[in-house]
């Protein structure tokens, strides 16, 4: 009994921050909203089996997955502008289309992948 417990609470803790980190952009005000909803969309990306590599840029990352998620390249270039402070950075009301976006391109993807993707309670460690 006690084993099964602590497994349980094991898989609740991991649910718990993934719900959280998903929950994040909804819950930051306008001006950290495009930092969290980045943050979200990296992590439904490693949910799916799509997480940057090691020593793989941000820009690189976005350019690879640019034939299934093409809106991918534009969101990260628009989080690094922000992030950067650039005068062309894209408005919070902008950087919500291109999550929009991501979210319908992500959609498109095997059904059965999602799936296993929102089961895996510690799929936001493989974010980067």
């Amino acid at each position: 009994f006690i084993v099964a417990l602590i497994v349980a609470l094991v898989f609740g803790l991991g649910y718990l921050v993934k719900l959280c980190r998903r929950l994040l952009p909804l819950l930051a005000g306008e001006r950290r909203y495009p930092r969290f909803a980045y943050l979200a969309a990296l992590d439904r990306l490693s949910e799916v089996g799509r997480e940057r590599r090691r020593g793989e840029s941000r820009e690189r990352h976005g350019e690879r997955l640019a034939s299934d998620l093409p809106s991918l390249p534009a969101l990260t270039r628009g989080h690094l502008a922000r992030a950067f402070g650039s005068p062309t950075a894209p408005d919070t009301k902008t950087f919500r289309q291109l999550v929009g976006a991501l979210s319908t391109e992500l959609r498109r993807l095997p059904l059965a992948r999602r799936l296993l993707g929102l089961l895996d309670p510690y799929s936001w460690l493989r974010t980067r």
